[in-house]
């Protein structure tokens, strides 16, 4: 029993450990899915096809190539994405989060990809859909 419960720790632990590592907490997760949620149109919400409450968030780094504003999510993957408000302005490595939801759209033109600036817990913008 005490081996059990033992183990049962150690993976707690770990579990924990690799969502610190990725710097985003399950609480800050579900913030940021709630903030995009709202965000969306009553239309864009009657075409997701998971609970939204399940969305994958991910921590990226806003770069600016050659004017067009990107995220980079994992270190490699780069998401074009644009920008709802044009005053906003936005810094080299900034840190930016990204939700994503799937729709019915998603084999015509991809998932729905929501940019939001941690600071201000604002969505600036959306991944490019094709």
């Amino acid at each position: 029993m005490k081996i059990f419960f033992s183990l049962s720790l150690i993976v707690l632990f770990l579990i924990g450990c690799s969502e610190a590592e990725e710097g985003i907490s399950p609480f800050q997760q579900a913030k940021f899915r709630k903030i995009a949620y709202a965000s969306l149109s009553v239309q864009e919400a009657a075409t997701l096809t998971n609970d939204w409450k399940t969305a994958p968030v991910k921590i990226g780094i806003y770069k600016n190539d050659n004017g067009t504003n990107t995220i980079i999510i994992d270190g490699n993957n780069r998401w074009g994405f644009g920008i709802y408000d044009q005053n906003i302005t936005l810094t080299p490595n900034q840190i930016l989060i990204a939700v994503t939801f799937n729709t019915s759209n998603d084999p015509l033109i991809g998932p729905l990809t929501l940019i939001i600036e941690p600071q201000s817990e604002n969505v600036i913008g959306g991944v490019l859909r094709f």
